[in-house]
This record gives C-alpha cells, structure tokens and sequence, in this order.
C-alpha cells in the first residue's frame, strides 16, 4: 500500500471528516470504552463512535497508538468475546458529517458531485466489509465494499461514491451526512454494493463480523472524505485547528465560576458550537453547600443560576451529531 504524506489541495477544507487521524480524545485521553454497552454511541475519539446493539459482546473501543505510516493514532476495536448477530442486529464504527460542510456537493439535485472515500484498516479477519453513506432521514443510502486482503496488516482504501441525485440531504447544522463501517452487523442490514437505494444497510451481503469473532480486531486511521472521483494525500491540519473542529461539537471540562444570585451568570462559549448544546456537570467550584445548578445554553453563551446557594464548576457541553 502506498504511503499518505501531505496534503496537495493548497485550498481550505478538503477532507470533511473531521479528526480522521484520531489525534483528539477529549473524553477518554486514550481509554477505552466497553463493547459490553448495548444501544448507545460509545465516542471512542472526537467525532467517532462505535455503536452495538447486539448484548453478549465483550471487548472494548478507544484510542490506539498502532497507526499506519504517517500517522500516530487510530480507531480500535478489539472484541473479547464475539456474539453473532441476529438479523435485526448492527455494529458499526460512525461519523456523522454536518450540512454546512457538504453542502457544495449537491446531493439531491442534477448537479451532484461524486466524492471519494479513502482511509486505512487494519483488521484480524480477512475479507469483504464495507461502509455505509446515508442522508439524515437514512432514507437513501450507498453501500461501498472493500476486501481485507492480509490479516493484522495495514492496507490504504479508496472508494469512489457517485454524487446521490435525489432524496433529501440537509445543508443544515444538522445531519448532512452519516459515514459508517460495518464491523458486525445481521442480514437485516446488509445490501448490495455499489448503488443508491431507499433501504438504509450498514454494510454489504457477505460482510465479515468484528462483533461475532471472539479475538478479533479491527482498526481504521486516516480517514479522508473529499469532492471528486480520486482519493489525494490526507489532509494534515494543526492540532489546535483540528481540535476547533472538534470543540464544534463537544467541549470537555468547560469551567463557569462559582456564583450567586436570582439574576444569574451568563459566560460566552470559547466559540460557536454546531446547536444549543447539552451541560453535564462534572465537577464543582467548592465542597460544601454547592448547588446543582440551572443551565441553559444557546450556541455561544452558557446561563447558570441558583437563586439561594452557590453554583458553578466544570461542565461537559455536547451538541454531537
């Protein structure tokens, strides 16, 4: 497989996927989360998640440091115990993608683009598995194959996906586009390969599962998502611009000062993020009497209030896709 260096776009934002080399994990700074978590997104770094909903799997999702050449971190799964899936079942790796950022596509008009998908896999089975394109209402969807050609060996990916001349794909900050790979997923929802259609799949007929093999691994690393029908170098952004993107739609221990007051505490957010986001506290200003706090948010402010006690902290702020 040839070696991804530099990018040669000379212009803004090629790649779509944001953090496709893995670099961020705000949550986790490069734990691992437990397959063993049933129905739920398990965001393993920045803007990927992995999803099972198949009970009786063991093993975990996180941060790895094997990483293919040119790049230092990738999305690993590996499975302790597999469970097969049953026909309504589905394991999968996910990136949403917002509106605003595909919009110059023109999915679902006469003037669609095709695009490119390129990335690395690393996996423990060998043979054919897939990713999935769907729109926000997953009412149009192309499946994309690849085969595993080596076990435990890094091989570069490139599929080219025709631009969708039809259904319905948000140019919103809401769901333009939801990217997934298959690793374990039941015949419900698997398809064929290589055309649109209005059934939602998550990988194509024949697909190997991750999730159903006891041991195995599976992992991917620069991902790349660019307009036109030929895959280029990855797009190496700075951290700290790369960390921005992320911080778009999740903000790890954001903290507000401990107040007082009926009148309540407004602080502007360290930019503007995706929607109103959800606040979790997850720490305090002071022990003591501290209240739990009122919040509201807006996508670049944070209100918080507590008319009678102290109130403040640290705060998560999600407004995931």
């Amino acid at each position: 497989a040839s070696i991804q260096t530099t990018a040669a776009s000379g212009f803004g934002f090629k790649n779509r996927i944001i953090n496709g080399d893995m670099r961020i994990d705000q949550r986790n700074a490069g734990g691992t989360l437990s397959l063993a978590t049933v129905g739920g997104f398990l965001w393993a770094v920045d803007r990927f998640a992995g999803y099972v909903d198949k009970s009786g799997i063991s093993g975990t999702v996180g941060q790895s440091t094997d990483a293919p050449p040119g790049f230092v971190s990738s999305f690993a799964v590996t499975v302790t115990t597999g469970a097969a899936s049953a026909a309504g079942d589905q394991s999968l790796i996910h990136q949403g993608i917002e509106g605003t950022n595909v919009s110059d596509f023109g999915w679902g008009t006469a003037a669609a683009q095709p695009v490119t998908l390129s990335f690395w896999v690393k996996s423990s089975i060998t043979g054919i598995n897939g990713v999935s394109i769907t729109n926000s209402a997953a009412n149009r969807c192309y499946i994309a194959a690849y085969t595993v050609n080596a076990a435990n060996t890094w091989e570069y990916k490139s599929i080219t996906i025709p631009g969708d001349t039809t259904g319905t794909w948000l140019t919103t900050t809401g769901m333009g586009i939801r990217i997934r790979w298959n690793i374990g997923s039941g015949a419900t929802y698997l398809g064929t390969s290589g055309s649109w259609g209005a059934t939602y799949y998550s990988g194509p007929t024949g697909s190997f599962s991750t999730t159903g093999t006891s041991g195995a691994s599976f992992k991917i690393a620069g991902v790349q998502l660019e307009k036109g029908p030929t895959a280029t170098p990855f797009d190496y952004r700075p951290y700290g611009f790369e960390l921005t993107l992320c911080q778009r739609y999740y903000i790890y221990n954001y903290k507000i000062f401990c107040q007082q007051g009926t009148s309540g505490y407004s602080q502007p957010l360290p930019l503007t993020m995706r929607a109103a986001p959800t606040a979790t506290r997850t720490g305090i200003c002071q022990t003591g009497s501290e209240s739990v706090p009122t919040t509201s948010t807006d996508t670049n402010y944070m209100y918080i209030y507590n008319a009678t006690l102290p109130t403040g902290g640290t705060f998560t702020l999600s407004a995931e896709l």
